[in-house]
């Protein structure tokens, strides 16, 4: 069986816990921010603190309501406030609607501690940037998009537009050139490039992760499966001794009480025949045609013995007892939880539909271990109108595509001969579910014959 379809909810926690994008996504880009809000904090000290600036000046001639002293704790206290909630964000929470409110703060706090800074592509663009990695690397495709269309325009319109939205506008009169159309487009097409390399750089590292985690999955699946033919051998060995032991037995008994009982009847015979007087020849003859017979059908059953010892073999377990045995050598090598239940199915439905209920089970499981991922598995059976259902559902990855294999193709075959159908759906990211419909009346009926 393969399966096409899509990662999901747990395969997103692995790959979330895993170190490829450990290192790759959280570490990078924690290293990145840092870097860039380094930046944008040295190019601030060089503009207005190391130097000499036309902003400072028109600051300190009180032409606003706001001295040097809340110019500088302003960019202080919003880049202190945006670099925690990075941190947090990245390293911490996983939570969606709380990232979504640390993201939200991470804009708002880049914004208001830039504001009444100048230099948009000197020291504001790297905030941005830090912005927009955490956004890219914290958040699903599904929803970063969405996100960084939303807040890359919030940011042009702030910057170059804040009357607006009420923020007003400290900025040197000189920095109204900035305002150009070109000077937006320009901003525009630099965060979105920004974003569109972070999201591809997320989208590779998770899908390198994903491949690594798909190859560690399949090889413990190997390692479980050869543990789970090792059982399966060992309970299939021990079955057939039993079986043989108790055919074995069976034959004893039956030699027992057919040959032993001829054999003590033509001794009695002869007993008799050595302690009475002389007989006549007619009694004489009845006493043989007696003894002849009963030594005539005692080596009949003898042979039939014979014949019964000879043909003894190892016999292929069909007893559907062998479900639950299945069921145990399973959960126990995978640790995946399985719950069987038989309904109102019979104990046995004749050799042929037993090997196939058997065969399917096993199939079932292999498949929703093997490529489904599943962590839980449901095996139910009902009998209904003569027809007896089986149905097998796990709560693995799913498929968005589904292609039957080797296994449930060679399946479906053997049903479709006895008149059933097998039919398999899936729900991606979900579950998985196959479903036998086997006709019983009609084959109960050849079995017994």
């Amino acid at each position: 069986m393969l399966y096409t379809g899509t990662s999901v909810q747990k395969i997103k926690k692995q790959l979330e816990d895993s170190s490829v994008t450990f290192v790759f996504c959280t570490c990078m880009a924690t290293v990145l921010n840092i870097l860039f809000i380094l930046i944008a904090f040295f190019n601030f000290l060089m503009s207005y603190v190391f130097s000499k600036n036309d902003l400072l000046n028109f600051v300190s001639e009180e032409a606003f309501s706001f001295d040097r002293k809340t110019f500088f704790v302003d960019f202080y206290v919003f880049t202190i406030i945006f670099v925690l909630c990075m941190l947090i964000l990245l390293w911490q929470e996983k939570n969606f609607f709380v990232g979504v409110v640390l993201e939200v703060a991470m804009l708002i706090s880049s914004n208001l501690c830039l504001y009444t800074v100048n230099e948009i592509f000197t020291i504001k663009i790297f905030f941005f940037i830090a912005w927009i990695i955490t956004v890219a690397i914290k958040f699903e495709m599904k929803f970063s998009i969405p996100l960084l269309t939303l807040g890359i325009l919030i940011i042009v319109v702030i910057q170059f537009f804040p009357n607006l939205i009420g923020i007003v506008d400290f900025t040197f009169p000189q920095n109204v050139e900035q305002k150009e159309s070109v000077k937006i487009i320009q901003l525009l097409l630099y965060l979105f490039v920004i974003a569109f390399i972070a999201l591809l750089y997320r989208f590779v590292v998770y899908k390198w992760q994903k491949s690594i985690q798909i190859q560690k999955h399949l090889n413990l699946v190997m390692s479980q499966m050869t543990k789970i033919n090792s059982h399966l051998q060992d309970f299939a060995r021990t079955k057939s001794k039993q079986a043989a032991e108790e055919e074995r037995l069976r034959i004893t008994r039956d030699m027992h009480d057919s040959c032993g009982y001829v054999f003590v009847n033509i001794i009695s015979l002869m007993d008799a025949c050595a302690s009475s007087k002389p007989m006549s020849w007619e009694k004489t003859k009845e006493t043989f045609e007696t003894v002849h017979y009963l030594a005539k059908n005692g080596l009949q059953d003898t042979r039939k013995t014979l014949r019964a010892i000879r043909d003894i073999q190892d016999p292929k377990e069909t007893n559907l007892d062998s479900l639950n045995e299945i069921r145990n050598i399973f959960q126990k090598v995978t640790g995946v939880e399985i719950v069987l239940d038989k309904g109102n199915m019979k104990g046995s439905y004749g050799n042929t539909i037993n090997k196939i209920l058997i065969r399917a089970m096993q199939e079932g499981l292999t498949n929703s271990i093997r490529h489904g991922c599943a962590t839980s598995i449901i095996i139910y059976f009902r009998e209904d109108n003569n027809i007896l259902y089986m149905t097998i559902q796990d709560n693995g990855i799913g498929a968005s595509e589904i292609v039957k294999g080797i296994g449930l193709s060679g399946m479906e075959e053997r049903i479709k001969k006895l008149g059933g159908k097998l039919t398999t759906s899936s729900n991606p990211y979900k579950w998985f579910k196959t479903e036998l419909e086997i006709p019983i009346l009609n084959l109960l009926s050849s079995e017994g014959e």
